[in-house]
């Protein structure tokens, strides 16, 4: 019996995106026949997997382009099921579904919000090209939520929460802090891209609230990079914040750290949470959609609260607070979960 052949189009290669697809690709390498269509910027996946499935990698910084339309309608042409994640993927692929209309069309939503919803008008358009897709999920109840109400309850959402592999996280090695000079009774560690959306304004604000034995490690790059430098320099923080740029050991930092941080102005479904829970280090987090659906209210602050979040991680850090239950936030969160519902997907209807 012939292998159902999938590709999954993806407009750039980033972050959380990436390890779902990773996980995703991982756990059905063997079932399925893979590709992976990336235009402009991409971040590898594990080396073993990338043997097993073909690469379709185009080097440009428009995802428009004659090139792109002439090889995205190949790589439909030779699939059976065509995987969409984010904008503006999202519209070329439902522009060309009408010309394929035994191919079966999927769409992840990765998050709660984006730039596109400030222009109300949008919805009108968009109502029509999530409808061209045979089915649409979202990575979290509180990302599905959102879509539908910019939607106006007008397509079917189904919810597929993001995962992770629990038993990669269980052999985690430790970080040596003290080898990068790091020596501070607690270490908070903040894993996000550099941009406005994460809000590391607050962050570093309760730092300052904080005394000496806090130190702050921010784990990831972006476009704020410089802009983040020069706060941390005015507000003198230089030796109590450490910028580690991109990590591909972020496991093993989260594991040595006393507790993580997320200070996002929204998140589709975090994975660095269930990260940080997975190898036992408390998480806290704003309180907003994507961090709402995991971290129970005691663990979250008011969003762009410096001093609540600088009461929070004190309480967290010194155990003067009830225990996070673990295991059951995690059960909710596995990659098995995660890939047994996109297998019932691509292999038959929605979820029911």
């Amino acid at each position: 019996m012939n292998k159902k052949r999938i590709a999954h189009v993806l407009p750039r290669s980033c972050g959380g995106v990436n390890t779902i697809l990773q996980n995703i690709v991982s756990e059905m390498v063997d079932d399925y026949e893979t590709t992976v269509f990336i235009v402009g910027r991409y971040e590898k996946m594990n080396q073993v997997i990338e043997k097993k499935i073909q690469f379709v990698r185009l080097n440009q910084k428009h995802f428009l382009s004659f090139k792109m339309i002439v090889e995205l309608i190949r790589l439909i042409r030779e699939n059976d099921i065509i995987h969409v994640h984010l904008f503006p993927a999202l519209y070329f692929c439902a522009y060309l579904k009408p010309f394929f209309i035994e191919k079966k069309f999927v769409y992840t939503e990765h998050a709660s919000i984006n730039n596109r919803r400030k222009y109300n008008f949008l919805h009108y358009i968009e109502i029509p090209i999530y409808n061209a897709y045979d089915n649409v999920v979202a990575v979290s109840d509180s990302c599905k939520k959102s879509l539908d109400m910019w939607l106006n309850h007008k397509v079917c959402i189904q919810t597929i929460n993001n995962g992770i592999d629990m038993k990669q996280c269980h052999f985690q090695s430790k970080f040596d802090f003290a080898s990068i000079g790091i020596d501070s009774k607690y270490i908070i560690t903040m894993v996000a891209r550099l941009s406005a959306d994460k809000d590391f304004h607050t962050i570093i604000e309760a730092m300052a609230l904080l005394n000496a034995d806090y130190h702050l490690v921010l784990v990831g790059d972006g476009n704020l990079r410089s802009q983040i430098e020069n706060e941390i320099q005015k507000m003198s923080l230089i030796n109590r914040i450490t910028l580690l740029g991109y990590r591909s050991d972020v496991t093993a930092i989260l594991a040595s750290s006393t507790l993580s941080v997320l200070s996002s102005y929204a998140e589709g479904m975090s994975l660095v949470i269930l990260e940080s829970l997975a190898v036992g280090t408390p998480c806290i987090g704003s309180d907003v959609d994507g961090i709402r659906d995991v971290l129970p209210n005691l663990y979250r602050f008011e969003r762009g609260n410096c001093v609540e979040l600088a009461r929070l991680i004190e309480k967290v850090a010194t155990n003067r607070i009830e225990p996070l239950p673990f295991s059951d936030i995690l059960n909710k969160y596995s990659v098995q979960k995660m890939v047994n519902s996109y297998r019932i997907l691509y292999d038959g209807d929605a979820l029911q």
